[in-house]
């Protein structure tokens, strides 16, 4: 096993590291918000849930494309 002699975070910038995930944390946000919604409107019904988070993701991204194009 090969070990780093260095063992810190030098160098390390987190605006980098955002940079860098932005595509992850938009696509968390986007799925994140709408289950929640839908959690807290339909809790008895993963149905209704899934439903929910399915148009609430695709709401969001063809916001995101009509943003991006205008």
């Amino acid at each position: 096993m090969v070990k780093s002699e260095n063992y810190s975070f030098e160098g390390w910038n987190f605006l980098e590291w955002l940079k860098g995930n932005l595509k992850t944390i938009k696509e968390i946000i986007k799925v994140g918000a709408p289950l929640v919604l839908g959690m807290a409107m339909f809790k008895e019904n993963p149905a209704l849930i899934a439903t929910v988070t399915g148009v609430g993701k695709l709401a969001l991204d063809a916001l995101e494309y009509f943003v991006k194009q205008y």
